[in-house]
């Protein structure tokens, strides 16, 4: 999914506040299931790659941002 995020962020031009819908996300990752999908996007949350800003409106795509990635 990391990988996905990063193709539309390259396919935008930017790594703050890339638009994507998450038929978008989950068809370029190749994610079938929802439950599948939220999993793996809350722990990309919580181990601090991304920053997600949902859009709560149906014509308006959620925005997430691409954080420097943690050093381990």
């Amino acid at each position: 999914m990391l990988v996905a995020l990063h193709l539309l962020a390259v396919d935008q031009g930017k790594f703050g506040g890339v638009k994507a819908s998450r038929s978008k996300i989950m068809a370029l990752s190749h994610i079938n299931t929802l439950p599948t999908y939220h999993k793996y996007f809350r722990e990309l949350q919580e181990l601090g790659y991304i920053n997600y800003r949902p859009s709560y409106h149906p014509g308006v795509r959620s925005e997430i941002d691409m954080l420097n990635y943690p050093s381990r």
